[in-house]
């Protein structure tokens, strides 16, 4: 999380210095520094037209098509609103969209090295889970692959696609905490909440080092016996 400060003006010409707290997933006023009033916190920020302050009762032209940015301030307990001319709010929504465009590809690495070190940290704790995903989204690939393959009349049955040459049950066998993570991924996609939930518990379980049997027991028992007999 970054903080910027941008100067700004009221319609009135009284200064204004607003700071923003920005990360890749947006930005927010924290702060707004008015000249004669000091430095207040903000509570909400909106857009409004003229006509609609000119309404609540703001000496401002009663036009629909101008704009301005409101920032709700609390002072002391109580709370005011700045008005700030869209002049100046163009100014700092340019400002913003720059120093976002500036920031893409560095927010970009950082998110990809957070994913990295994630899946890093889950490895550790499931030993193979990369290796089985691998080799799932290999064979998942080949069928969809030999299955175009097929209907493509033109081919022949030339230039089909080589099958993988991963062993997923070798892999399965070797890395069984694995396979039951992966297990449970699918249950947490299943459209049932109690089986969704069940996953997401042995998922959970796995990834802070419980035992497979715990988790196993999470899956196998997802559906509650009295709705089996029901």
């Amino acid at each position: 999380m970054e903080t910027f400060t941008f100067d700004v003006k009221t319609p009135r010409g009284v200064a204004v210095s607003i700071e923003i707290e920005m990360d890749s997933k947006g930005w927010r006023p924290t702060y707004c520094n008015v000249d004669g009033m000091g430095r207040l916190p903000v509570i909400a920020h909106n857009i409004c037209s003229g006509k609609t302050l000119h309404k609540s009762g703001f000496p401002l032209p009663d036009d629909e098509s101008t704009y301005y940015s409101v920032y709700k301030l609390n002072d002391n307990g109580s709370t005011c609103n700045v008005i700030i001319s869209p002049e100046s709010s163009h100014k700092m929504g340019d400002e913003i969209h720059a120093l976002r465009a500036a920031r893409k590809e560095q927010w970009k690495q950082e998110w990809l090295k957070e994913q990295e070190a994630e899946a890093q940290k889950l490895e550790a704790k499931v030993p193979g889970l990369a290796a089985l995903q691998a080799a799932y989204e290999a064979k998942t690939a080949y069928r969809e692959a030999f299955r175009v393959a097929m209907e493509d009349e033109s081919r022949d049955g030339v230039a089909m696609p080589a099958q993988p040459e991963t062993d997923v049950a070798a892999l399965e066998t070797e890395f069984p905490r694995a396979a039951l993570y992966i297990k449970a991924e699918e249950y947490s996609m299943a459209a049932d909440d109690r089986k969704a939930t069940a996953g997401n518990r042995a998922k959970k379980l796995l990834a802070e080092g419980g035992s497979e049997k715990d988790a196993a027991a999470i899956l196998e028992n997802w559906l509650p016996e009295s709705a089996i007999w029901n």
